[in-house]
């Protein structure tokens, strides 16, 4: 007998006993890509309908506006690119490197929106926000705590990486 599988992703360890009966593992991997499947697209319509994603969330009109969103878009199209090669990555320190600058910059955006949505600068979808800075913070935070050492790779299941005088 299989539990129903669940609407979103969830973090369970590979060799736990409900993995085993849900057959949902989230992999370094997967959460690489969906990191990268939300950061990009929302970061090129950023760039190119700034005033347009501005009214979504409930922000203000203005040149300045504008321009910050346009910027802000252009960051998540060079983070999002930076998660999608990291799924591909091979070395410990890599790997490890992105989940730790993810937990930072992740939390860091989660702080922000919620006290903008909180303080009326966003409406409701700032909720929205709140949750892809959730998962994101969650997801790598998750990662680093639960692997004391990632694997030679992490992102793909390869054999351990031997340690090495640089690590």
């Amino acid at each position: 007998m299989s539990l129903p599988r669940p609407l979103i992703p969830v973090f369970l360890p590979a060799g736990s006993f409900l993995a085993a009966l849900t057959g949902d593992v989230m992999t370094i991997r997967t959460l690489f890509v969906i990191l990268a499947i939300l950061a990009v697209p929302h970061g090129i319509a950023f760039v190119l309908f700034p005033f347009q994603l501005n009214a979504i969330y409930g922000m203000e009109h203005s040149s300045s506006v504008e321009l910050v969103s346009r910027l802000f878009g252009a960051l998540l199209v060079g983070i999002g690119s930076i998660i999608w090669l990291a799924r591909d990555f091979r070395e410990n320190a890599a790997v490890r490197a992105v989940l730790m600058s993810g937990v930072v910059s992740y939390a860091i955006g989660l702080v922000v929106v919620v006290m903008a949505t909180l303080a009326g600068t966003m409406n409701a979808m700032g909720w929205f926000a709140t949750l892809i800075y959730l998962f994101g913070t969650v997801g790598c935070g998750y990662f680093l705590i639960t692997q004391k050492r990632l694997t030679r790779g992490a992102c793909r299941d390869a054999p351990p990486l031997r340690h090495s005088a640089s690590c």
